[in-house]
């Protein structure tokens, strides 16, 4: 199907329907794929436990906001609650150990006692998820075995007809922050301050669209920028300049980034050059790996540029100017969204349904970019929507504000005629 005022091709209900489902089955291949990958390092002793500083209230609220999301579209009700206890009445003090505690109930049809023993382990589901052909029965096994990773315990207690309860506990440590937070946070960063070295970053990735994505936000701040598509790139681009900072992807052809790195911290002069290793999520139980290989950090894909940006600080001691920090605009509800984007051209709502069915990353920024001068607020809204990789969302409302503008324009055509 040809689009009239774009002149391009269109898919049809039919083809969109069956590029979804594809898209759905390979989400679902993908988090099979992972799941058997997780429970194979832990089988084998490969996963460790890797500390690091987090912001529990932070994570709490998110897990809520992305699960709520879930619930939603399932017609539940998610409600979530949080108890906590200050370190004073606690006893603890900064990296002393502290037992956190999680529980999770549903109402549903519970699970039967026969069914309870042998829950957590790998490949076996219940009767009602048999019945069903729901999960892979390896969710319920990676959980216990993460439980105990982190020096806790899972527990399970249901009632047929009444509903189940997950108890967790885990132990973490009180984090110590013995820095103030710095001045800038929660604030823009528009360049570098003046009176320092012209700092100098290679970025190594195979992917064009990614080394792209980090040129253009590390290029308008100041930083002078190099790419590499891969390992041996990166070692050639090394040589002849000598990069403060290498943004090196561990999954590189002819040479990966491992090799890389390994090859320029042995070089004269590689210490010289901090090594941060871009990686997607499926190698995060390898982060102790990958930094005894050389790397100087670890940076999982996808990542935020504020994170990116604090790690370039924190190895190279570089100094931003800030900007002023925005003030958060309210998050429309979907009927304002759908209302925001009626206003908008129709060609322009065809290309982004198009590009978000195609999960077109880069050109669905643009188009949201193409159109921020015209609704700036919508534009935002859309934007968080993108980062989130929510595609089928923008799909959904933007088929709704197209079908109520031609709802709307045959309407206004009709009362014309009369």
């Amino acid at each position: 199907m040809r689009d009239a005022a774009s002149g391009r091709e269109r898919l049809s209900p039919g083809q969109s329907e069956h590029l979804a489902t594809v898209h759905r089955s390979g989400e679902h291949l993908l988090t099979l794929v992972n799941k058997v990958l997780d429970l194979s390092r832990i089988e084998a002793g490969r996963t460790v436990v890797t500390p690091s500083d987090f912001d529990l209230c932070e994570l709490l609220a998110g897990l809520k906001e992305m699960c709520a999301l879930v619930a939603a579209n399932k017609g539940l009700t998610l409600r979530a609650s949080a108890q906590f206890l200050g370190s004073a009445e606690a006893g603890s003090k900064p990296g002393s150990p502290v037992r956190l505690s999680f529980e999770v109930a549903d109402s549903g049809v519970g699970i039967a006692a026969e069914d309870l023993a042998g829950l957590f382990q790998p490949f076996v589901q219940s009767a009602r998820g048999q019945k069903h052909g729901e999960g892979s029965g390896l969710g319920l096994a990676i959980t216990h075995e993460f439980a105990e990773l982190l020096g806790g315990a899972i527990e399970v207690h249901s009632t047929l007809g009444v509903g189940t309860t997950f108890t967790f506990t885990i132990v973490a440590h009180e984090a110590a922050r013995e820095q103030p937070l710095d001045a800038g946070e929660g604030r823009p960063v528009v360049g570098l301050a003046p009176g320092q070295a012209v700092w100098r970053i290679l970025v190594a990735d195979d992917d064009a669209g990614s080394r792209r994505l980090l040129v253009q936000m590390l290029k308008p701040l100041g930083f002078a920028v190099d790419e590499a598509g891969d390992g041996q790139a990166a070692i050639t681009v090394w040589e002849r300049w000598h990069p403060h900072l290498i943004w090196m992807d561990m999954r590189m052809p002819n040479l990966d980034g491992r090799q890389a790195t390994q090859r320029i911290k042995s070089a004269p002069r590689g210490a010289d050059t901090k090594i941060v290793a871009l990686a997607a999520s499926s190698f995060e139980e390898e982060r102790a790996e990958i930094l005894a290989e050389g790397c100087d950090d670890f940076l999982r894909k996808p990542y935020r540029a504020a994170t990116l940006l604090e790690m370039i600080e924190k190895h190279l001691g570089v100094r931003y100017i800030y900007g002023e920090a925005a003030e958060a605009a309210p998050a429309m509800d979907d009927r304002a969204r759908v209302h925001a984007l009626q206003s908008l051209p129709d060609e322009w709502l065809a290309r982004l349904e198009e590009a978000a069915i195609r999960a077109e990353m880069n050109r669905v920024e643009q188009l949201i970019e193409d159109v921020s001068a015209q609704s700036q607020a919508i534009a935002v809204d859309i934007q968080a929507l993108a980062d989130d990789f929510d595609y089928r969302r923008i799909i959904a409302l933007v088929q709704r504000a197209r079908r109520r503008a031609h709802d709307q324009g045959d309407g206004e055509r009709r009362e014309g005629r009369a």
